[in-house]
């Protein structure tokens, strides 16, 4: 399997080998003559040409080089898509070490044992940068039938880091709408104290679906194509209770509520106080980036869309003058089928 990045490495100028991390799956070989020759080749390009190294590619394997405070960073991949963010990667990384560690390196005489810790950081940056989501994923792409492409988008610039494909991908527009979606959706978040913001679904009223989980440096945007097509949305709002009359129907449903298009609550339903929400007036903000997403990207309309966390999620599905959000487990919204199940069954 090919990884985004198979190693890490941090040098001294000299060669020493500070620290080394290779991912799962990935060969380590001679780490301390690797390191030595590396090295080497940077006071080559140094002295010779007054120049630092900043990318070295062999047959299958790029080297990329970051330098600072007299140290090296080196990152390898064999990953021909990976070096857009493996570069912002990189810097994050010797950002993080500097910080944690100008101590033990202007001090250091040889004891690399402090440098270990460094591990649980590099832990962090790789779940901050969706590396090991992306691995996932990217590992089963081709045989995933119903999903259509992959993307790592900067947090700050909006710029595509990564991309893999079935189909073609508009990354102007894509750039732009998803951070509009995410800033939305972190305002509805914002008013739910028990929910975090670990992604967003939203869904077409055709046969697309996008999920995006916002992470502290990129929003990763996987684009699904469904196997089927939500019906439309067609019902007076005195009828949504009726849809509701007991406990016994969509047990998942914790709490229910009814907001008008001027963000007026207009009824609610409440089977478990924990999952009470006040939202009201972002509700409508974050329908409003939905839709503005499905029509400009896919050219279709907002069927649903949903936010949640590792516990909670909330759905909202837009009638034509109400909205209507439930709240309940996250593991029963982010189903695309379970969606599908319950707009029938509020439609049928």
């Amino acid at each position: 399997m090919v990884k985004i990045y198979n190693e890490l490495l941090i040098i001294t100028e000299t060669g020493t080998n500070l620290f080394s991390s290779v991912t799962s799956g990935a060969k380590q070989d001679g780490v301390e003559m690797i390191s030595g020759f590396l090295s080497a080749l940077n006071t080559f390009a140094k002295s010779e040409r007054g120049e630092s190294m900043k990318e070295l590619t062999l047959e299958q394997t790029t080297f990329i080089f970051g330098k600072r405070g007299g140290l090296i960073y080196i990152i390898t991949t064999t990953n021909p898509n990976a070096k857009p963010l493996l570069k912002p990667f990189l810097n994050h990384l010797i950002d993080v070490f500097e910080a944690r560690y100008s101590g033990e390196v202007k001090n250091f005489i040889g004891d690399v044992a402090p440098f270990e810790s460094f591990e649980e950081l590099l832990s962090i940056e790789r779940f901050d940068h969706a590396i090991e989501t992306i691995d996932g994923l990217d590992e089963g792409f081709e045989e995933n039938e119903i999903l259509n492409s992959l993307t790592a988008i900067s947090r700050s610039s909006g710029e595509l880091l990564f991309t893999r494909a079935k189909q073609y991908i508009n990354k102007t527009d894509l750039g732009f709408l998803v951070p509009l979606l995410v800033r939305a959706s972190e305002l509805i978040a914002s008013q739910l104290a028990d929910q975090r913001l670990a992604w967003i679904l939203a869904v077409t009223n055709k046969d697309k679906a996008m999920l995006v989980q916002p992470r502290e440096h990129v929003f990763l945007v996987e684009e699904y194509k469904l196997p089927f097509e939500l019906p439309e949305l067609g019902l007076k709002v005195r009828k949504v209770k009726d849809k509701f009359p007991n406990a016994s129907i969509h047990p998942e449903i914790k709490y229910l509520k009814i907001i008008g298009s001027s963000g007026k609550i207009l009824d609610e339903i409440t089977r478990d106080e924990k999952y009470v929400a006040s939202v009201g007036v972002d509700a409508t903000m974050l329908v409003t980036a939905g839709a503005n997403l499905v029509s400009k990207y896919y050219k279709n309309e907002l069927r649903a869309v949903a936010v949640g966390d590792n516990d909670k999620a909330t759905l909202l599905v837009p009638f034509k003058d109400f909205i209507v959000l439930v709240r309940g487990p996250q593991s029963f919204f982010k189903k695309f089928t379970n969606i599908l199940k319950f707009i029938q069954s509020l439609v049928g």
